[in-house]
């Protein structure tokens, strides 16, 4: 189950987490993409590490103590991945905010800017939402979980589609990889659209069939990003 690429999360001091990540680098006179192949993660969320955007998790913490035979550090505090979650979500759609699990942004503001392009655009697509094609179906894996921690954090599910909104310029190189990973997961086309009155990208992947896996078999919900907490 994606259950079991969960990791708990370690809280530093302010400024603190960033030391110790420096500080393994260093020992380990490892390039940041040598760090990140290490811990199995994205350079991206290595970055967020860093930048201590997000808490570093317990495995990536116990990997690089045992590779620097350091001992765990001091005046930390361990917290299960989802403690910031209501008790009542559903366990399938959590299980995946291993790497992409970002919390913010303004939902109105992302409504409203799909519901622009739906509009103008999406409504419009030949074969978009009419026709039901089958997917490949992964097994679970980290890909997977990546994948839906992708969709926690800068997607959301309609009835037919399953729409992902980066920046259109700071992520062009992520959005490369977003697409190739759902292209080698299940196998379906990725739309690329712009959103000419601002900044954004919507990637967007039209199937009824990869609704219906995200939400019977990922436990994801159908609406904007926020509503998956």
């Amino acid at each position: 189950m994606v259950e079991s690429f969960i990791s708990k999360r370690v809280f530093f001091p302010r400024g603190e987490q960033r030391k110790f990540i420096l500080k393994m680098k260093k020992l380990l006179n490892f390039s940041y993409i040598e760090l990140a192949q290490l811990l199995k993660i994205s350079s991206r969320t290595l970055s967020d590490w860093k930048r201590e955007k997000f808490s570093i998790s317990l495995k990536a913490v116990e990997i690089l103590t045992r590779k620097t035979n350091r001992k765990m550090p001091k005046n930390i505090k361990i917290k299960d991945a989802f403690w910031y979650v209501n008790k009542g979500a559903k366990a399938g759609g959590l299980a995946v905010y291993k790497k992409y699990g970002r919390i913010g942004g303004n939902p109105k503001y992302r409504k409203k800017k799909w519901y622009e392009w739906w509009e103008k655009e999406g409504k419009y697509k030949p074969n978009s939402i009419t026709v039901s094609k089958p997917i490949q179906k992964p097994a679970y894996s980290e890909e997977l979980a990546e994948f839906v921690g992708i969709v926690l954090g800068d997607g959301g599910i309609t009835k037919r589609q399953v729409i992902i909104t980066l920046h259109r310029k700071d992520d062009k190189e992520y959005g490369k990889i977003v697409v190739d990973l759902v292209k080698k997961l299940f196998g379906v086309p990725v739309g690329i659209y712009d959103n000419k009155k601002d900044s954004t990208t919507n990637y967007t992947i039209s199937r009824s069939e990869l609704v219906r896996f995200c939400i019977e078999k990922l436990g994801l919900k159908q609406g904007i990003k926020l509503n998956n907490r």
